[in-house]
């Protein structure tokens, strides 16, 4: 707290007091209140959420101090432009608000004409003393800019959104990406149910993986909800939100990022969960931690093809993780398409047996199998 141009300041204690000692009677005074650090205390995806249904519509910030927090511009009113500004501090593209300071400082006497507008009117961000003659109590509330679900401590690097409760499971299939390869990688979540947001930072090594891309999937991103500017240093992040609940199925995958990898990696080994840059939170109404496990994706797998040269017939046998429908087709060198064997099979080992007149070809066969997420191949030799 400052007063004026007398260069007279003091650090409030850990319950918000201060005082000036011995202050001349008959001075004309300015009292301010100021702190501009620990930009993100009590920041997350979750203001996003109850910004957006403000802007929208469905639901309106209940107060003057809500609203002026929600100006992260300091335009003078809440639109999808502090939304915008907002995200980048969480994704770590700003580090501080370039339009506007950390907190805020309000007269706690001024009395808002329009607590639904509260720029209708110029609000005191200081006090006035015109002839001080007696000890005065002057109290100051303070607004967290971005901060409209009142989660912001006072305690520096904690806040009130660290309170988590219950889990958002993310996982990604396993398997081998080769070197020099350019991968897609889906990511899941086994119980995406009445989501409103997430937000998280994900780090990988730089000198083996390189991250191309991150793609929609059955959320809708775009470039405003990630931060890749800092790839090279292994980390990017991701904040994503909708005004109403979002479901998805187990299958269908939240987002994909796509990475180049210069050596043979497995897919679940690529990528680590990390709270570094932006915190790693979901919302569904709650505040949830997310983990980030390796799917079991079994896979269909060939046991044998025999004979192999084939002169009248071969039997190709595989076994199937689970009961499932599966198409079995065969081309020739040129891809050209020369027969389909479909059918249910069971769980476990199953059998095909294929014709030569069926196939109707000579030389080398490709048979591929597809089944749900199992995808095979194998050659046969057809003979005279």
């Amino acid at each position: 707290v400052s007063m004026g141009d007398t260069g007279l300041m003091q650090m409030t204690d850990e319950n918000g007091a201060y005082a000036f000692d011995g202050m001349p009677t008959g001075g004309n005074y300015l009292i301010f209140a100021n702190k501009d650090k620990d930009s993100l205390n009590g920041v997350s995806t979750l203001d996003l959420v109850y910004m957006q249904r403000h802007v929208l519509g469905i639901e309106s910030l209940d107060s003057p101090y809500k609203l002026i927090a929600a100006d992260v511009n300091r335009s003078g009113d809440v639109s999808a432009l502090d939304l915008l500004e907002l995200r980048k501090l969480i994704l770590g593209v700003y580090e501080s608000l370039p339009q506007n300071k950390s907190w805020r400082f309000i007269d706690a006497g001024h009395i808002f004409d329009e607590p639904e507008n509260p720029w209708s009117q110029v609000f005191p961000e200081h006090y006035s003393i015109a002839g001080l003659n007696t000890d005065m109590t002057i109290n100051f509330i303070g607004v967290k800019v971005g901060d409209v679900n009142n989660s912001a401590s006072g305690v520096r690097g904690q806040d009130g959104d660290s309170d988590l409760s219950g889990e958002l499971v993310m996982s990604v299939d396993q398997g081998l990406v080769s070197e020099n390869q350019v991968t897609v990688i889906p990511f899941y979540s086994r119980n995406f149910n009445d989501m409103y947001g997430l937000q998280f930072t994900l780090q990988f090594n730089a000198d083996d993986v390189e991250v191309l891309d991150v793609r929609s999937a059955g959320l809708d991103i775009d470039e405003t909800n990630v931060n890749l500017s800092n790839e090279r240093e292994g980390w990017f992040s991701m904040s994503w939100n909708l005004s109403q609940k979002v479901s998805l199925q187990a299958e269908e995958p939240l987002f994909e990022v796509v990475v180049k990898t210069r050596k043979e990696m497995q897919k679940a080994d690529i990528f680590e969960l990390s709270s570094s840059v932006t915190r790693t939170q979901a919302y569904n109404g709650a505040i949830v931690g997310i983990v980030f496990e390796t799917a079991v994706v079994e896979q269909a797998e060939i046991i044998s093809v025999s004979p192999n040269p084939m002169s009248d017939r071969t039997q190709i046998r595989f076994t199937m993780p689970q009961s499932n429908f599966g198409v079995w087709r065969f081309y020739d060198v040129s891809g050209r398409l020369l027969h389909t064997e479909s059918a249910h099979y069971a769980k476990g080992e199953n059998a095909v047996d294929v014709l030569k007149r069926d196939i109707n070809a000579e030389g080398i066969i490709h048979a591929e199998f597809e089944s749900g997420k199992s995808k095979l191949g194998t050659k046969i030799m057809v003979i005279n």
